[in-house]
């Protein structure tokens, strides 16, 4: 999933995720607990999400993105966020415990 995030500008927001900070997101799309937060993304999913994400990553702006953040669907911005989120962890998994 990290090789879907390959704009700078995005790898700079799940840097700061890792560090607790979420400035593409507003608090209460990450308060709000959708059905499927805690499941794995399934194959049809993640292509739906490397889409969002190409449309994300087209912008250059912050405020640009977070504009196309406001105008997905609730489903596709739940999506997203999940994508966002299992990307994050990832990275972080990666850092604390690295293949020997």
């Amino acid at each position: 999933m990290l090789s879907t995030f390959r704009d700078n500008n995005l790898i700079s927001l799940i840097e700061l995720g890792m560090e607790g900070h979420f400035p593409l997101f507003r608090t209460k799309w990450l308060r709000n607990k959708g059905k499927r937060r805690d499941m794995a993304l399934n194959s049809d999913e993640q292509i739906r999400a490397n889409r969002l994400i190409k449309r994300i990553s087209c912008h250059k702006s912050l405020e640009r993105k977070k504009v196309i953040m406001e105008i997905l669907d609730e489903e596709d911005r739940e999506l997203l966020i999940r994508s966002f989120i299992a990307t994050i962890e990832e990275k972080i998994l990666e850092t604390k415990y690295p293949l020997q």
